[in-house]
């Protein structure tokens, strides 16, 4: 008996398993996770936490049972769930049940990919501006976890929507926003530009001037909070080894202006302290950001005087990252990943 024991447990296990495919097979059949989400405010309050663990615990389960397939198929053949839950996450019934469903998505990159296609960033960032902060709290997780699980598929979305997203994102940042949206902004994209998942996403940002004056004037914010969150942005700016003709120019041109204003920043942790993961601390940091500016030079057909002050935006010089020169964009996407690395 002891001996037919070890044998007996994978066979257990693997009838376990067929009772949750056919579980899941059954309710994808009955069209539940559908019909949930379509009566969600229709129902009391516990009966909705109810509905949103079975659709969380139905994504969970699906991948280690093998019934992956079959509830990717299900999701793309009713696009309407998605639909749903991007328009309940603003709706202050049912705003946390439709938030976390959808992030329960996000363990699938087609799910993520259909999300993305269907507007997915153009609610959330509404969403996240909202005058609710709870609704607001809730859209910028929902859109962190957009953004981050699945970073191939979010990167390749953002690389070819890059103007459209950024134009919208960047609104988040602008001054009349309150001041928790536009920390967790902040947060968010410079998390996703310091990620290698979005180099290719980060070398476009940092070729920009339009981007560059943004982060400038965050670093004056009355806010030294704002202030250091928008460095860390800023400093990648700084670090390209190969900056963009126009980027140089204002760098140069505002040099002082910008060594008096770092030099007030202050360290969001003891000078000491070595952040989690064993990044360089912000006061290092702030140390090469402050050389480098320091050492700029500007090419020869630019010493020439100028009258009048910088104006910002327009177009910029062509890209940094060249596809006709592979030395200089393999050299910037390395100092690029030695930023990534140290940040």
């Amino acid at each position: 008996a002891r001996a037919n024991a070890p044998a007996a447990a994978p066979g257990a296990a693997a009838a376990r398993r067929e009772e949750g495919r056919a579980l899941i097979g059954a309710l994808l059949a009955a069209d539940a996770p559908a019909l949930l989400v379509a009566r969600l405010e229709q129902l009391c309050f516990e009966t909705r936490k109810a509905v949103m663990r079975l659709f969380s615990a139905l994504l969970k389960s699906a991948l280690p049972l093998g019934a992956d397939a079959a509830l990717v198929d299900y999701f793309r053949s009713h696009p309407r769930i998605s639909q749903l839950l991007l328009e309940g996450s603003g709706r202050h019934e049912v705003f946390m049940h439709c938030s976390q469903m959808l992030r329960a998505c996000t363990r699938y990159p087609e799910l993520v990919s259909a999300l993305l296609n269907e507007g997915a960033f153009d609610r959330l960032i509404d969403l996240a501006s909202h005058q609710s902060f709870d609704i607001s709290s809730e859209a910028f997780s929902s859109l962190r976890e957009l953004l981050l699980a699945q970073k191939a598929v979010s990167a390749r979305y953002l690389a070819s929507n890059f103007d459209v997203f950024f134009r919208q994102y960047h609104t988040l940042l602008e001054p009349a926003r309150d001041y928790v949206s536009r920390r967790q902004a902040l947060r968010l994209l410079g998390d996703v530009l310091l990620d290698r998942a979005f180099l290719e996403v980060m070398l476009t940002y940092v070729a920009s001037a339009q981007f560059l004056q943004i982060h400038m004037n965050l670093l004056r914010d009355i806010s030294k909070t704002i202030q250091v969150d928008a460095f860390h942005v800023f400093k990648i700016f700084v670090a390209n080894p190969n900056k963009p003709y126009r980027v140089l120019m204002i760098l140069h041109k505002n040099r002082d202006r910008l060594l008096k204003l770092l030099s007030t920043l202050t360290s969001p942790r003891r000078p000491d302290a070595t952040p989690p993961g064993g990044a360089v601390p912000f006061d290092e940091d702030l140390t090469v950001v402050t050389s480098v500016l320091k050492g700029l030079e500007l090419p020869a057909r630019a010493r020439a005087p100028s009258s009048g002050s910088i104006i910002f935006g327009g177009s910029d010089s062509p890209s940094v990252a060249s596809a006709s020169d592979g030395d200089v964009r393999r050299e910037i996407e390395e100092a690029a990943l030695n930023v990534i690395e140290a940040a």
